[in-house]
């Protein structure tokens, strides 16, 4: 009956390789949720502390941007789906997204405040707009040729 909020700052973590021991833990009725399971460690150590500030400014299907305000480094949390193709700045510094709960994303933030900006920028949308004026470029030529 209670959830948890969309996004959070969290300096409690347990890292879990395993995927099927992963849904193992996060499916054990005395599983705490404030304890983030990753299957990497963090960038960041992160710690205890008594700022922690998590706020969505922006949310559309390409780009998310939140302000985060901790006075210790944490692992932001956001509760999108973990999927190849999002990158993730923190200030506009590139940052590594860590798969979290087995299907979210987390990042480490350093102590301050501080944007974070999720970007969907697939590699496979840039091949295939290479592939596609190729293809419209080798059909011109074909038909350049024939006449």
């Amino acid at each position: 009956k209670s959830v948890m909020p969309r996004v959070f700052l969290s300096g409690n973590y347990k890292v879990e390789t395993n995927p099927q021991k992963t849904i193992e833990i996060f499916y054990n009725p005395l599983f705490d949720p404030k304890i983030i399971l990753l299957e990497k460690k963090p960038l960041l150590e992160p710690t205890s502390s008594q700022i922690n500030e998590a706020k969505i400014i922006e949310y559309t299907p390409n780009k998310v941007t939140i302000e985060t305000n901790s006075d210790a480094p944490k692992l932001l949390f956001l509760s999108d789906n973990y999927y190849p193709g999002w990158k993730a700045t923190v200030d506009g510094a590139e940052t590594l997204i860590l798969k979290a709960d087995y299907t979210f994303r987390a990042i480490s933030v350093p102590a301050g405040k501080h944007q974070v900006i999720f970007t969907y920028d697939p590699l496979s949308f840039k091949l295939g707009i290479i592939i596609c004026i190729f293809s419209l470029l080798s059909w011109l030529v074909i038909l350049k040729l024939k006449t």
